[in-house]
């Protein structure tokens, strides 16, 4: 079983448990008191930081399963999780639904991918050596940048 481990300052060493691969994404959502996780498990796990008797932990909240796994974590707009792998899934923050799912956007895994802060644009990596910007309000969102 892989662990997720952090540390808080003053607080002990805590160990989250959930993922049976290699972890490759984490993103802090500190507006929310969440973390999410992205695995080679093919799952995306959201972990609330929740006060408990030994003090400040993390307990999973919602796992979202993936296709293939998953490189690359980041959240947008207050309401937007986005993760990537071989497709890029955007999904509601609250609800774990699935709201819009790109496909074949690169030869190959996404390896990293990034939002604007209004949650309107996303860009993405990949060792096809592009990057796209994707407007996640038109129908046909994407565009090359480099």
């Amino acid at each position: 079983m892989q662990q997720l481990r952090s540390w808080g300052g003053r607080y002990q060493q805590d160990h989250l448990h959930g993922h049976r691969c290699a972890v490759r994404a984490v993103k802090l959502l500190p507006s929310h008191n969440l973390l999410a996780t992205g695995s080679w498990d093919y799952t995306v796990r959201v972990w609330s930081r929740e006060e408990g008797e030994n003090g400040p932990g993390f307990q999973c909240v919602n796992v979202l399963g993936y296709d293939d796994w998953v490189g690359s974590v980041t959240a947008r707009g207050g309401h937007l999780l986005v993760s990537a792998g071989v497709e890029v899934l955007v999904h509601d923050l609250g609800t774990g639904q699935v709201l819009r799912k790109f496909q074949n956007l690169h030869e190959g895994h996404v390896n990293c991918l990034e939002g604007s802060h209004s949650g309107r644009m996303l860009f993405t990596g990949s060792g096809d050596g592009l990057v796209l910007a994707h407007d996640l309000r038109m129908r046909d969102p994407t565009s090359v940048l480099w």
